[in-house]
């Protein structure tokens, strides 16, 4: 138990900067869209309010 405490109290920056890193990837990650096809993205781009629109690939 003893040598827990020392590395905690050792690494506690890094382990801060890990444990931040983690959370930002959880808070700031998208979801998955709900569109299902290029008529309803279409039709979501074209309701009078504002979209933000990116691509992404896995290849």
């Amino acid at each position: 138990m003893e040598s827990l405490q020392r590395v905690l109290r050792e690494n506690w920056l890094t382990l801060v900067v890990i444990g931040g890193l983690v959370a930002g990837y959880f808070g700031l990650r998208s979801g998955s869209t709900d569109l299902a096809s290029a008529q309803e993205y279409e039709a979501l781009i074209r309701n009078g309010q504002g979209s933000v629109v990116y691509f992404f690939s896995n290849t």
